[in-house]
């Protein structure tokens, strides 16, 4: 995606929310609460992913308001509400799942911002490095394009095959980061 800065605000919250009790001092009394790992981790998923809800309305909301300033009279919101809630959405998802595991299994802040920004920097050069497989590559797709003649109709199947694909990763991956969940004694 072009929008980067997205993924950097994604890897700095998700280690914020991973590491806010235990900066704090509060990990000895909220880690002692009689709820599962999976309480703690679907709830700080959950934040994460009404933050990126919300930089999405944000964006939608430019993609209505500059074209009208511009004079452009036709805007397409379904289109719009399509690309940003259903494509980019689930991407954003994804990857913020994967920085959540990852800020969890390194269980240090500020190696585990580093060791995100590797690991996205291999995915997104992944080409570059020799791994050009949509199935080797964490949330990719074969891509996708809207045209005002089909739709979004030739890409959308394939592109929802690879993010269930991609889903069951996930929630493999978040079992894996449940399993070695940080909790004070």
């Amino acid at each position: 995606s072009p929008l980067i800065i997205i993924q950097i605000l994604i890897i700095y919250f998700a280690g914020e929310l991973v590491w806010k009790e235990r900066e704090a001092g509060l990990d000895k009394i909220s880690d002692t609460m009689p709820v599962s790992e999976w309480a703690l981790f679907v709830g700080k998923f959950l934040g994460l992913a009404l933050i990126i809800v919300v930089w999405l309305g944000f964006l939608l909301l430019a993609g209505i308001i500059i074209p009208v300033t511009m004079s452009y009279d036709n805007i397409e919101v379904g289109v719009l509400l399509k690309a940003l809630f259903g494509f980019q959405l689930t991407n954003y998802l994804l990857f913020a799942l994967l920085v959540l595991v990852v800020h969890v299994l390194v269980n240090q802040k500020y190696l585990g911002h580093l060791v995100i920004l590797i690991v996205y920097l291999a995915m997104v050069f992944a080409a570059k490095i020799g791994i050009e497989h949509n199935l080797l590559i964490y949330a990719s797709d074969p891509g996708w394009s809207y045209t005002d003649m089909r739709g979004f109709e030739p890409y959308l199947w394939p592109w929802l095959w690879f993010k269930f694909y991609w889903a069951g990763w996930s929630i493999l991956l978040a079992e894996g980061a449940r399993l070695f969940w940080v909790r004070s004694m």
